[in-house]
């Protein structure tokens, strides 16, 4: 995958996120583990040097993302308030990390 790839990806990930966080409806585990998956390396994914900090900082959004969807369907009871969870901030702020390496 080529920065720019990684870019648009991380991009496109980063709306989704922002559009779930803004949806009326309860978000569920569901989704953003899909969410999730569109952000993990691919079962392929070699180390390369010159991609490590992009690599980085898509794990680290990929691992936010994962922790957000594990406790949302942890936290069935109080799905509707999960938008206010600390948790989503740190997803996005890990996305746009993401974004920003992919530049």
């Amino acid at each position: 995958m080529t920065s720019f790839e990684d870019f648009e990806l991380a991009q496109a990930i980063h709306r989704e996120l922002l559009e779930l966080r803004a949806r009326a409806t309860s978000v569920t585990a569901v989704e953003l583990s899909v969410l999730a998956a569109k952000a993990e390396l691919p079962a392929n994914w070699q180390p390369d040097e010159n991609r490590a900090s992009i690599d980085d900082a898509r794990t680290n959004a990929w691992l936010a993302i994962c922790r957000l969807a594990s406790e949302t369907a942890n936290n069935q009871t109080a799905a509707s308030e999960v938008h206010t969870d600390p948790l989503w901030a740190v997803a996005i702020d890990r996305v746009q990390a993401w974004v920003a390496e992919a530049v």
